[in-house]
């Protein structure tokens, strides 16, 4: 028999919990309603106009960006949890990436310019905005994508290895396939940050308001293109409807990635 002032403590504790669910729902839900309720009223021919060369600036910085740090990141990580010997230096990498995962985005913005932008000649182009935007995330996807790896069951590897399977060929045919979902995860996550910079993207990718044709181009995202708009007090009414274009991509891309792990299975 469980007493029952524990039945009632435990009672208590679930209410909260329930409570804090519908708190987080709640506000969510007030979230979205307040942008797309502001933002429909913008949607016209005019933005629909405005908003596509826009989009797909930002679809090409999303692309760039992880075609940068996504090998980066998975290549120092497997090095890290199968090859490296050294406990200190993994200590060392993942203190350094903590540090680095809290620095605030303007100080990758003004490294990306003085690195970026001027001392390799770059300027203000979706080239120098991706490789700063690269190395900003790249922290989060290491301990991300460490977390994800060393969460497989080692019997996974070894199985492989015991059917004649190298090192190398049982990381990507047996261990990577495993941690799909939570490396996928961890990408999504990642994406969130990309699509919301603005204070990186200013000093080294620019608000053009134009469409990039080329990595040499400068151009705004979506989030740029809110920035530019509350800022300068030009329509608040297309800002909202800029957030919820932005809503509505990130939704349909976590979609896309839901599909594609199998509706979030783990394999």
């Amino acid at each position: 028999m469980i007493p029952i002032r524990k039945k009632l403590w435990i009672g208590f504790l679930y209410l909260l919990v329930i409570l804090a669910v519908l708190l987080v729902i709640g506000v969510l839900g007030l979230i979205f309603f307040d942008i797309i309720s502001k933002g429909i009223q913008g949607v016209n021919r005019v933005f629909i106009v405005n908003t596509i060369p826009i989009l797909w600036n930002t679809l090409q910085l999303i692309f760039f960006t992880f075609l940068f740090s996504v090998p980066i990141a998975l290549m120092a990580v497997l090095y890290l949890v199968e090859y490296a010997k050294a406990e200190w230096f993994v200590k060392l990498v993942r203190f350094a990436s903590g540090i680095l995962a809290g620095v605030p985005s303007i100080i990758y913005g003004l490294v990306g310019m003085g690195l970026f932008v001027r001392m390799f000649g770059l300027g203000l182009s979706l080239y120098a905005g991706a490789l700063t935007v690269g190395l900003l995330i790249l922290p989060m996807l290491i301990r991300a994508f460490e977390d994800a790896i060393r969460a497989v069951p080692s019997t996974y590897k070894s199985a492989a290895l015991s059917l004649g399977a190298s090192q190398l060929r049982a990381l990507f045919t047996v261990v990577l396939p495993s941690a799909r979902t939570s490396l996928l995860s961890a990408i999504m996550l990642a994406l969130g940050r990309v699509v919301g910079e603005t204070a990186a993207l200013i000093l080294t990718l620019g608000t053009a308001n134009a469409l990039i044709r080329s990595i040499w181009d400068s151009g705004r995202t979506l989030s740029l293109n809110m920035f530019v708009l509350a800022k300068e007090s030009i329509s608040l009414t297309e800002a909202y409807a800029s957030a919820m274009v932005l809503l509505l991509m990130v939704f349909l891309i976590n979609m896309i990635a839901n599909l594609l792990t199998g509706d979030g299975r783990h394999g």
